[in-house]
């Protein structure tokens, strides 16, 4: 999360769920029933809330499948899936 998008491969916007949730937009209606999409997120952002945008889009099933804590932050990797 930062005050303002200034680089796109890493910026969440002012809450962290601008690009991420831009992403979910355009990723869903292309993942075929049984598919899933799986991406890297971090808890310094609202990954709750982007958990929670990600079923809002129409994913079933929204889960965090492992983490990893390094010394500045905790990665989260979270599986977005369809159908089944």
């Amino acid at each position: 999360a930062t005050d303002q998008i200034t680089y796109l491969a890493t910026d969440g916007g002012v809450d962290g769920l601008v690009v991420p949730s831009i992403i979910l937009d355009s990723v869903f209606p292309n993942v075929a029933n049984g598919g899933r999409f799986v991406f890297i997120s971090t808890i310094l952002s609202d990954y709750n809330g982007l958990m929670q945008y990600a079923l809002d889009v129409g994913f079933d099933n929204v889960c965090i499948v492992s983490k990893k804590k390094l010394f500045f932050e905790e990665l989260l990797l979270i599986e977005c899936s369809v159908g089944n």
